[in-house]
């Protein structure tokens, strides 16, 4: 297999900022761009179900670890039972944080020579995500069957509670029978593990209630587990796996998992037991609803799947019991505890006894999808669109744009304002470019001009700011030679910060010539603008 086989190309999705040549492939839509001869494209998209960031910092934040992508390796089989991989592509965490959007979506496009497809034109993905945390050295030699049977026999009972490992939790999934001539493909990964975790509720005044320990039965977490889930075949709507795959032979962990809460875990309200999740309440505004009523989850642990449902004892105690210890005994789901679920067990007491309720829910990560702190943004022609001159060329419309200014002294462009807002104080801010290093911007503050410059910064915070603007071109070209080498720019808008991949936002809703994530603009002479 050459090398060019067996490294792909792959392009930034969402944060290519540099210009593209003309008739390049990757577009903003490059489904619609034509095939090179011989090749095949694919856009992929990867992410953990609803993987998203949060408000908090993603260093810190439990919920950002849990699906992060440390390192990404991808094999392509032509379906069926061929062994060995028609492609190769392995991606380490510095450029998948370079592809990766602000919800966690890390995007590629792959090349594929079309004479390595075979006859039914239908090929499988194997996907592997942080493979180092369970010490598996997948690489460019490991056949199909070498990767469905590779296994792991770490995250026992008494590995890694509260803690995601350093190099991010086991992700993986393999998709087969997709159709070679698709263009996009979104693929929810899914963890390799589960997590468990609890939270305890008392009413207010009752004294004496405290739960002195939780055990989780041993020989219940398989000793060995399928690093990939049980293969599916592709579908529009992917699911989590719905069985476990497991080593059975390899029998299961003998040892007991054992902590003892604190009273601080316990949370004390007029009514615990309307925490209890309603009988068509979703899974996840139940646990919303937890965590804004402040309670606080205990004993999280990430474990192996089984095919073993599991359980365990509370040990409890109450004033009214004096210093006998009860116990209520609890079991997670009857068939089995199956990967990238969230299992999880509410225990409240009232009056002389504790009640559980166990809870099993995918594991979606929770949270809003609208990250970007409730931004908004306004978008002006201050020009009028009556007075914005525009060219048709090869049956598209552009804005004129012109070097100079006129004897008013404006740039041969129209004033447009840009306004940017937040809910909140935030560390990020958005950011006007264009892809054509030839242009630039002016800023008008108050009647003052600025020199032109590349780009223009607005913070985001509550206070909104307002930035009036023209796009014009850099240089003087000399129309009587050849014409410019790029006369179109497109004007974008993106959020940027320190923790984030740049992201285009949408802001022309004023239906100036291009999309609602740009604005086409078209280099004239001076003479012609006016």
């Amino acid at each position: 297999m050459s090398p060019l086989v067996k490294k792909w190309l792959f392009f930034l999705a969402f944060a290519l900022l540099t210009v593209l040549a003309v008739g390049s492939c990757i577009r903003d839509d490059y489904s619609s761009c034509p095939e090179m001869e011989g090749m095949r494209h694919i856009r992929l998209a990867f992410s953990t179900r609803q993987m998203q960031m949060t408000k908090a910092d993603p260093h810190t934040n439990q919920t950002y670890e849990e699906a992060r992508l440390h390192s990404l390796r991808l094999w392509v089989f032509n379906t069926g039972t061929d062994q060995e991989a028609i492609g190769y592509e392995e991606l380490s965490s510095a450029e998948i944080d370079a592809i990766t959007d602000i919800y966690g979506t890390v995007s590629l496009v792959l090349e594929i020579p079309a004479s390595m497809i075979g006859p039914s034109g239908k090929l499988d993905f194997y996907i592997a995500a942080n493979c180092e945390s369970v010490g598996l050295n997948l690489d460019e030699s490991w056949t199909r069957s070498s990767l469905e049977t590779a296994s792991f026999s770490n995250f026992t009972p008494a590995e890694g509670r509260s803690n995601v490992p350093a190099n991010g939790l086991p992700i993986s999934r393999i998709v087969r029978n997709v159709d070679s001539a698709t263009k996009q493909l979104s693929i929810p990964l899914v963890r390799a593990v589960s997590k468990l975790r609890f939270f305890f509720g008392a009413p207010t005044g009752l004294s004496g209630a405290s739960v002195v320990r939780v055990l989780l039965d041993g020989n219940g977490i398989a000793a060995n587990e399928r690093f990939f889930p049980n293969a599916v075949n592709w579908s529009p709507d992917l699911g989590s796996s719905e069985a476990a795959n497991i080593v059975s032979s390899a029998g299961y962990h003998a040892e007991e998992l054992s902590f003892e809460p604190s009273p601080a875990d316990i949370h004390f309200t007029s009514d615990p037991a309307q925490y209890v999740p309603g009988v068509s309440e979703n899974a996840q505004d139940w646990l919303d609803r937890l965590d804004s009523a402040g309670l606080l989850q205990c004993g999280l642990v990430y474990l192996k799947e089984t095919d073993k449902a599991l359980s365990g004892t509370i040990y409890y105690t109450m004033q009214s019991t004096g210093s006998e210890v009860r116990s209520v005994r609890f079991s997670l789901y009857t068939g089995g505890f199956i990967r990238n679920h969230d299992w999880i067990v509410y225990a409240f007491f009232d009056k002389d006894r504790l009640f559980v309720r166990p809870i099993v829910a995918d594991w979606t990560d929770g949270g809003v999808t609208d990250f970007i702190w409730n931004y908004t943004n306004t978008f002006v022609n201050m020009t009028g669109s009556a007075n914005t001159k525009t060219i048709d060329v090869a049956g598209q419309t552009y804005v004129m744009a012109a070097f100079g200014t006129a004897s008013s002294g404006l740039p041969y462009s129209p004033k447009l304002s840009l306004t940017a807002a937040s809910a909140e104080t935030t560390m990020a801010s958005m950011q006007l470019q264009t892809d054509n290093p030839d242009f630039g911007f002016i800023i008008d503050d108050g009647g003052v001009l600025s020199a032109v410059q590349s780009n223009i910064n607005i913070p985001l915070n509550p206070t909104p700011v307002t930035i009036y603007f023209y796009v014009v071109p850099k240089f003087q070209f000399d129309l009587a030679g050849p014409n410019p080498p790029n006369p179109v720019a497109n004007l974008y808008l993106y959020l940027i910060g320190d923790y984030l991949s740049s992201f285009r936002l949408p802001f022309n809703i004023i239906d100036m010539p291009g999309n609602n994530e740009s604005v086409r603009f078209y280099y004239v002479p001076a003479d012609m603008f006016k």
